[in-house]
C-alpha cells in the first residue's frame, strides 16, 4: 500500500507542476514542444506506476460494497462520460491548440454546464468508483484521481489566465467552473439539442466500457 501512496502522490505533483513557474521557465529555455513531450512522458510512466502499484495492492475492506451504490454508479456513470465526450465534440477553448475559439466566448453544448467539462466528467467518474469501491487501494486510486481532476479545474483557470489574460476572462464570464452555474446565474443557457452528440457519443462509450469493464479492471460491475 506504500507503493501505492507513493505513486499517486509522484502523479498529483507531475500533474500540477504545470501551473507552477516551472513550466514557463522550461518552455522559454526549452520551447513548448519539448516541455509537452517530457511532461506526456513523465505523467504517462506516473500514471502507469500508479495502476500497476493499485493492481499489486491487497484488498482492506473500509465497508461491505453495497448492491444499491453499484446500481446508482450504473445510473449516473453515463453523465460523467457524456461531460467528457462532449469536452473533445464541442468547441472547447481549453483543449490544445484552441486559443483561436476565445475570439467568439459563446459556450456551447456541454461547455454552457461546465467550462471544464472533461476534468469535471473524470471527477464524477472517480467520485462514483470511490463511493461503489469502499477498499483501501481503490480509495488511494480514485482519490487521487479525485483531487487531480477537481483541483485541475482551479489550476487550469489560473494557468489560462496567466498565458491568455483578457481574452480567458472574457471566456469566463460567460461560463461557469462549477456545473450548471452560469446557467443558474444567466450567463448561458441549456441549449438541449447542442446535446445531442456528447450525448450519443458518452452512451455509446460507456456501453462498451460496461462490456470491456472485466478486462480493464479486472473485475465485473457488480460485487
Amino acid at each position: 500500500m506504500t507503493l501505492l501512496a507513493v505513486a499517486v502522490v509522484v502523479l498529483l505533483l507531475t500533474h500540477f507542476s504545470s501551473s507552477t513557474p516551472l513550466r514557463p521557465a522550461f518552455v522559454r529555455r526549452f520551447g513548448e514542444a519539448a516541455w509537452l513531450g517530457l511532461y506526456s512522458l513523465i505523467a504517462l510512466a506516473a500514471f502507469g506506476a500508479v495502476i500497476q502499484a493499485w493492481r499489486a495492492a491487497p484488498v482492506v475492506w473500509l465497508w461491505p460494497p453495497s448492491i444499491g451504490v453499484h446500481h446508482a454508479t450504473l445510473a449516473l456513470m453515463p453523465v460523467a462520460w457524456i461531460l467528457i465526450v462532449g469536452s473533445q465534440t464541442d468547441p472547447n477553448p481549453a483543449s490544445f491548440g484552441k486559443d483561436a475559439l476565445l475570439a467568439d466566448p459563446s459556450p456551447r453544448g456541454v461547455l454552457r454546464i461546465t467550462r471544464h467539462p472533461m476534468l469535471w466528467g473524470t471527477g464524477l467518474w472517480t467520485v462514483l468508483h470511490l463511493a461503489a469501491n469502499p477498499d483501501t487501494a481503490s480509495w488511494w486510486l480514485f482519490g487521487g484521481l479525485a483531487v487531480l481532476s477537481f483541483g485541475g479545474t482551479a489550476l487550469q483557470d489560473h494557468k489560462k489566465r496567466r498565458d491568455l489574460g483578457e481574452a480567458w476572462r472574457a471566456w469566463e464570464a460567460t461560463t461557469s467552473n462549477l456545473p450548471f452555474l452560469a446557467i443558474a446565474r444567466g450567463r448561458t443557457r441549456l441549449a438541449p439539442r447542442e446535446l445531442a452528440v456528447a450525448g450519443a457519443g458518452g452512451l455509446l462509450t460507456y456501453a462498451a466500457l460496461l462490456v470491456a469493464h472485466p478486462w480493464l479492471a479486472g473485475v465485473g460491475i457488480l460485487p
